[in-house]
């Protein structure tokens, strides 16, 4: 009867590296305890890569050998290394599910947005560095960061996203640098063999500065990359509350008619005394939004 010892060298002389490590770690997992199961880095990736592809495939495959949860992948993932600029190891999760893409699941939008932070420093004593600094992955600037420049690669014909760098910044960045930081993606993505086909933003005065630059206007709304046509969109959800801001502070005149608020605000009046109303979902918060409830889409909706 073989020992462990032999049937590792066996396996080893019959089965290519990868599958050899496999089957041993699984032979290995196999006598502990469910609970005390380690798992080595390139099981994990393995593993996500496995996942990416079918998560149905997965949960059966686990079935028949020992193979991580998607808790503890999710868990992983959350703790793979992160800093400002672009992220090496988002691009490497993304290419292996690309590479069993469709060439219609491989097109996709780049949104960028710039989200507030709560301004704070922390000593990162691993790698004797200050965060919480402007950092836009090249240089560190002297001001606190109150905001952050994030980009997200999301499928059109597959429903999958991927946030895949983001840049710390006092204020709102510079257009310049915002032009350069895309560009530079656009290229990684086209490496990866992703087809990105509109680039998204909101309607932020800086982006507005940046469209200008890209020379986007209401006739020509695309720019060339690597010569394609790559299309600009602003956010739906920003258009639709920008038109509800700009409804309630002026009247659009169209066809020799007038759309104005206060047609709005008379509809509620009435509806609002009635025992079976017409509008039940319209409330105050949609008629007179406070500077918190104008963030919210549904409000304008």
């Amino acid at each position: 009867m073989w020992d462990k010892k032999t049937a590792k060298e066996v396996i080893r002389n019959l089965l290519p590296a990868r599958i050899a490590n496999f089957v041993e770690m699984q032979v290995e997992l196999h006598s502990r305890p469910s609970k005390g199961q380690r798992y080595s880095q390139e099981t994990k990736a393995f593993a996500l890569s496995l996942y990416h592809i079918s998560g149905k495939a997965y949960r059966f495959l686990s079935k028949f050998f020992h193979l991580p949860s998607k808790s503890s992948l999710l868990k992983w993932v959350s703790g793979l290394p992160t800093k400002t600029g672009i992220v090496d190891e988002a691009f490497k999760t993304i290419e292996t599910k690309v590479k069993t893409m469709s060439e219609a699941n491989r097109m996709c939008t780049l949104s960028l947005d710039e989200i507030s932070i709560k301004t704070h420093l922390h000593y990162d004593s691993a790698k004797d560095e200050v965060i919480g600094l402007e950092d836009d992955g090249d240089t560190k600037g002297d001001l606190v960061a109150n905001s952050a420049l994030v980009f997200m690669a999301c499928g059109i014909q597959e429903n999958w996203k991927q946030p895949l760098a983001y840049y710390l910044v006092n204020g709102s960045c510079d257009s310049q640098k915002v032009k350069k930081k895309l560009f530079e993606l656009l290229d990684k993505l086209d490496s990866i063999g992703l087809n990105v086909v509109a680039v998204i933003s909101d309607l932020g005065s800086n982006f507005q500065k940046f469209i200008n630059g890209l020379g986007i206007t209401a006739i020509k709304p695309w720019f060339l990359h690597n010569g394609r046509k790559i299309f600009y969109l602003y956010h739906p959800p920003h258009i639709i509350k920008a038109i509800r801001n700009n409804i309630i502070n002026y009247q659009f005149h169209f066809d020799g008619k007038i759309a104005s608020w206060k047609d709005i605000e008379a509809l509620y009046a009435n509806d609002s005394k009635l025992s079976i109303r017409l509008c039940p979902k319209l409330t105050d918060k949609h008629m007179h939004p406070n500077g918190f409830q104008e963030m919210k889409v549904k409000y304008a909706t």
